[in-house]
C-alpha cells in the first residue's frame, strides 16, 4: 500500500486504499466510495489524509448510530428495519453502546463482582443468522406463523447479496453478582 507520512500524519491514495478490500467492488459500491473518497480529497491530488478518514467515516460516530437508530454494520441495520416493517411496536433495535447502571432487582440482595463488555464480529452462515433473528422476541415470540414466514421470505432475499460466513458485531456483556451475606 502506498502511504506516505509527514509529521503526524498519514497520506492515502486512492489506488492503494482501494486494494485494501478484500473482494472486488461491484460498479454501485464503487462508485459510493469514489465520491466519498473525492469528497475528502480536497486538494483533488488523488490523496487523503488517513486521519481525516477515520474522522470523517467513522460509523460508530454518526449521529444516527449514537442515538441508537442505527447500527455501525449494515445487515444488522437491515435486519432492523425488516424487523421494525413486520413488528413496529419491536423495541429490540437500536445498538447503543453499554452503560452501566445497577440494576434494581439487585438492590439490597446482591453487589456487583464484575462486569465485562466489549465488541467483537459474530461469525453465521445465513441460515443460523435467520434462525437467530426468527426466534427473537420481535419475530418469533410476536408474530403469526403467515408473518414468520413473509419475514423469513423478504429476509432471505436481503441475505442473497452478502457472502457467506457473515461477520456481524456485536456487544458481549457479562456482569457477575454475588449475594449479600445475611448478618445474624
Amino acid at each position: 500500500m502506498f502511504s506516505i507520512k509527514i509529521g503526524e500524519e498519514t497520506f492515502l491514495d486512492f489506488y492503494s486504499f482501494m486494494r485494501t478490500f478484500k473482494k472486488e467492488l461491484n460498479e454501485y459500491k464503487l462508485n459510493i466510495v469514489e465520491e466519498a473518497f473525492s469528497k475528502i480529497d480536497t486538494k483533488g491530488d488523488d490523496k487523503v489524509n488517513l486521519n481525516v478518514v477515520k474522522m470523517k467515516y467513522n460509523p460508530s460516530k454518526h449521529p444516527d448510530v449514537l442515538n441508537g437508530k442505527y447500527s455501525e454494520d449494515e445487515k444488522i441495520m437491515e435486519m432492523e428495519q425488516l424487523v421494525l416493517k413486520y413488528n413496529p411496536h419491536w423495541k429490540g433495535g437500536g445498538f447503543k453502546q453499554y452503560q452501566y447502571s445497577f440494576p434494581e432487582w439487585a438492590e439490597n440482595r446482591f453487589d456487583i463482582a464484575t462486569i465485562h463488555s466489549y465488541n467483537t464480529v459474530l461469525t453465521f452462515t445465513k441460515e443460523q443468522w435467520l434462525g437467530r433473528i426468527k426466534s427473537c422476541r420481535g419475530v418469533g415470540a410476536s408474530l403469526s406463523p403467515e408473518m414468520i414466514q413473509a419475514f423469513e421470505n423478504e429476509y432471505k432475499n436481503i441475505l442473497a447479496k452478502y457472502d457467506e460466513p457473515l461477520k456481524l458485531l456485536h456487544q458481549i456483556h457479562i456482569e457477575i453478582y454475588f449475594a449479600r451475606q445475611k448478618n445474624g
